[in-house]
């Protein structure tokens, strides 16, 4: 007894006819365009599918919308102290502020990158880490009111509005 084993391609040819016009008669229906585009169609319409496409695209470009907010600079709160005391200013609470693009709804979030600190009025300090959130000075021996302003940008290159902070030294 021969055995014997014997392949057997066959072969499923499905036609499809293709309506180069879409029912409203305005452009070329969708399902021809996407047989265009992947082969699977031809005809004198075709070169109009490209152009269809295209306009599409344009159209979907051309609306979009981009909102910023600006960061808030927080020079925190008042403080009293001590003559001659070493006092730390607080604007690790400031908020960078962030972008919302649309469509497709994008949220970029920026983060703080420059802290600005500067004395506004009161007798003079030395005030050392003025760009960074937590700067340091020496109170005067003397009892006083100093006032400082904070600014601070963010990494999406906005600029807060100042905050004020006011230090009593008795």
């Amino acid at each position: 007894m021969i055995k014997q084993t014997v392949a057997i391609t066959t072969t499923l040819l499905v036609f499809a006819v293709l309506t180069p016009i879409a029912a409203s008669g305005s452009k070329l229906s969708d399902e021809f365009c996407n047989a265009v585009r992947m082969g699977l169609a031809t005809g004198p319409q075709a070169s109009q599918c490209e152009k269809q496409f295209f306009q599409s695209t344009q159209q979907q470009t051309t609306q979009v919308t981009t909102v910023e907010s600006q960061p808030v600079a927080n020079a925190g709160p008042s403080q009293a102290v001590s003559r001659g005391s070493v006092v730390t200013l607080d604007g690790a609470g400031s908020t960078p502020g962030s972008s919302i693009t649309t469509p497709p709804g994008t949220i970029t979030q920026g983060s703080i990158t420059t802290y600005s600190w500067v004395q506004t009025s009161g007798t003079a300090v030395n005030l050392a880490g003025a760009t960074t959130a937590t700067p340091t000075f020496i109170a005067p021996t003397v009892s006083t009111s100093i006032a400082f302003r904070l600014t601070v940008t963010d990494s999406l290159g906005l600029s807060s509005s100042p905050a004020k902070v006011t230090i009593t030294v008795s």
